[in-house]
């Protein structure tokens, strides 16, 4: 649902209430912002307020009603580790933020930790993907490169709904699972 920051207390309303009728089991939500090419710090400190502030409000609203939630925030692309021209410009590692609500804590998922990492140096060094055990969840240089398809499998496990025939049509990439789950 693409929508105004104005507009979010409403959707978010309704997506709940139709979760409690039986109606929805997920939402998906877009905030636009962080496109920031020129104004790069500017932009993305405020992009990330919107998010905080976005995401406080869904976790407090599940709090409030007692309802397991589980949101992950990712993004389409990263930034480069340095400016070129006035700005930044796209780059191909990105993160994904993965919160749940106390009534979702009996969820196997690791908490209050990062997961993977990415390399330093100049700008033909930084911000590579480095490489995890899929097992352990560490860096591990004989690893796997965890990708977007690695995350969704393991969400996919924990949340049992992997089995599901709909799921079917959309398989997912990667020949290692991630120990979660």
């Amino acid at each position: 649902i693409p929508a105004s920051t104005g507009t979010y207390p409403q959707l978010m309303d309704l997506a709940f209430s139709a979760y409690q009728q039986g109606l929805a089991v997920s939402v998906g939500l877009a905030l636009n912002g962080f496109d920031t090419h020129s104004d790069n710090e500017a932009g993305q400190t405020q992009g990330l307020k919107a998010l905080f502030a976005l995401l406080g409000a869904i976790l407090d609203e599940a709090e409030r009603r007692g309802l397991p939630v589980l949101i992950v925030a990712t993004s389409d692309f990263g930034r480069t580790p340095h400016y070129t021209n006035s700005g930044t410009d796209h780059w191909p590692v990105s993160s994904v933020l993965i919160l749940r609500s106390s009534a979702a804590s009996g969820l196997a998922l690791p908490s209050d930790r990062v997961i993977g990492g990415t390399t330093d140096g100049d700008v033909t060094q930084a911000l590579r993907a480095q490489k995890i055990d899929p097992q352990a969840l560490k860096l591990d240089g004989a690893g796997i490169v965890m990708t977007p398809g690695h995350v969704v499998r393991a969400l996919r496990r924990v949340t049992r709904v992997d089995g599901s025939p709909a799921l079917a049509r959309f398989p997912l990439s990667g020949d290692r699972d991630l120990a979660l789950g």
